[in-house]
């Protein structure tokens, strides 16, 4: 048996320790540990239990200390008993009265009984607590954070310039993962790894010429994945000091459906601007060019009255013949060109040179009274409406035997050559339906125009030349134009005088 009355020393030392210490024995019913009695406990431990430690000496836990019934050190007590020089290290809470108490424990059998040191680790644990809490709350605001840049569609960084060393939030390795970005490449060169050469150096320049008072704003660039498929980017950020080196933090937005709808309502505001400018002139043609052709068959009228002479009648009946057919054919163009977009229109596969030979058909006799020629090359196949595309070659092979020079042979051209751009604009005018077109040409040698006046020829009723010059309506390019963009295509013309006229195609590949 131990003699714990011979310990007064241990007390001395354990009472200015952070350790206490505690024996206790066994105590068996029928062979079996049911309870164990306090044998020894060190002074220290006095200020948790507020009593004289002689007090609770060799009394049953059962008594003193219930909870090692509830919190399984009973169970660690009776394994290191059934076990010599079996050790077992714990951490357990034990309440005194309002107090919560942690300690970090071993358990070992000594002799006949179960030594137990013990440390107070309240204040480690309630730290542990609060650090748990911390990454807890850490990791759900990287959650919100990782869900509001998805939802919002950015992603953010963090560069070290002097280490250069990149930290990735989670959707921005989603973007390097969207355009095939390998790990290795976007730790090393990280946003740069989505940019083109030219962006590249821009963004350099900016982040050289910063200091820690300015900030990037709105650095638009696009990227272009394997399938052709444009995304549009916009990059903020910020320069932040740290004691490794200046810190850029930067967010990347990707502002590709805000674009196309910026694209989109431009578009429509062209529209727009385009079907008012074609109501003001149809007020044009209500008040100018229809009245022109009745004031004159009622002025050819007046003079038949007033004639008396066969034959000079004869040739006023022709000219009220002649007037009333332009201003039956003014008013069938009028009608055409207002239901173009009214009609439903059904694209199939069709063959341009097919389209073209058929047009060279319907006008072979005007091309044989000029002794125009007209050479076709490499014409592509489209998606579009037969008749509509027939109409279009119609329309601009009839203007250049229109507007030819009478000295010299007329020659027209067409051809094809491939064309990519992103978002065809062309003159300002805008069409996001393709990134792939055919740009048709049709060139001819005739008169031609100032450049200046191209944007006019495309408007209803507008000429170059006055009512009464002209053979046609002033309805025909417009005509032209319409149609092509039933095809979400783009039509323009380069001219100079005395040397010709090119108008330019731009079909989608794939309409």
């Amino acid at each position: 048996m131990l003699d714990f009355n011979n310990h007064s020393f241990l007390n001395e030392v354990l009472k200015y320790s952070e350790g206490m210490i505690s024996f206790f024995k066994p105590v068996y019913t029928k062979d079996r540990i049911t309870d164990y009695e306090l044998y020894f406990l060190s002074e220290n431990f006095k200020k948790y239990i507020h009593l004289e430690i002689d007090l609770i000496l060799h009394k049953k836990l059962s008594e003193v200390f219930p909870v090692i019934f509830q919190n399984g050190m009973f169970e660690i007590f009776n394994s290191c008993m059934n076990k010599a020089d079996f050790e077992i290290n714990f951490e357990r809470r034990i309440d005194f009265y309002k107090n919560k108490v942690w300690f970090e424990n071993k358990a070992i059998k000594y002799n006949e009984y179960i030594l137990l040191s013990s440390k107070e680790i309240t204040r480690l644990k309630s730290a542990e607590t609060k650090l748990k809490q911390v990454l807890k709350d850490v990791e759900y605001n990287n959650t919100i954070l990782n869900d509001s840049e998805s939802i919002s569609k950015t992603g953010s960084f963090r560069w070290n310039l002097k280490k250069n060393s990149w930290q990735f939030s989670k959707n921005m390795i989603a973007f390097f993962d969207q355009f095939q970005v390998t790990a290795k490449q976007y730790n090393n060169l990280g946003v740069f790894s989505l940019l083109n050469d030219t962006d590249k150096e821009k963004l350099t320049t900016e982040i050289e010429n910063f200091n820690y008072y300015k900030k990037i704003e709105n650095f638009n660039f696009i990227v272009i994945n394997k399938l052709k498929t444009t995304t549009y980017f916009s990059l903020r950020a910020g320069f932040s000091p740290s004691k490794t080196g200046p810190i850029l933090l930067g967010v990347i937005k990707d502002i590709t459906e805000i674009t196309n709808n910026a694209l989109l309502l431009k578009s429509k505001n062209s529209e727009l601007i385009k079907s008012n400018e074609e109501l003001a002139s149809f007020n044009q043609v209500v008040s100018h060019d229809l009245q022109e052709p009745l004031r004159k068959i009622q002025m050819f009228i007046s003079r038949i009255n007033s004639e008396n002479s066969e034959e000079k009648n004869k040739n006023y009946l022709n000219k009220i013949a002649d007037t009333s057919n332009k201003m039956q054919q003014l008013i069938k163009s009028i009608l055409h060109y207002a239901s173009l977009d009214a009609n439903e229109h059904k694209f199939v596969e069709l063959d341009l040179t097919t389209i073209i030979n058929d047009t060279i058909d319907d006008l072979d006799q005007q091309i044989e009274d000029v002794h125009a020629k007209v050479e076709v090359k490499n014409l592509p196949f489209v998606n579009g409406e037969y008749h509509l595309l027939k109409q279009l070659f119609n329309n601009l092979l009839s203007n250049a035997i229109k507007y030819r020079k009478t000295n010299k042979d007329l020659i027209i051209s067409i051809e094809n050559e491939y064309f990519l751009e992103d978002t065809l604009n062309i003159n300002n005018k805008i069409c996001l339906s393709s990134k792939d077109y055919h740009k048709i040409s049709i060139n001819d040698n005739g008169i031609g125009f100032e450049q200046q006046f191209a944007p006019k020829i495309f408007k209803v009723f507008q000429r170059l030349h006055n009512f009464s010059e002209s053979k046609g309506t002033g309805i025909g390019l417009a005509i032209a134009e319409k149609v092509i963009k039933i095809h979400q295509g783009l039509i323009d013309v380069s001219s100079h005088p005395n040397q010709g006229t090119s108008f330019y195609l731009y079909l989608p590949k794939n309409a």
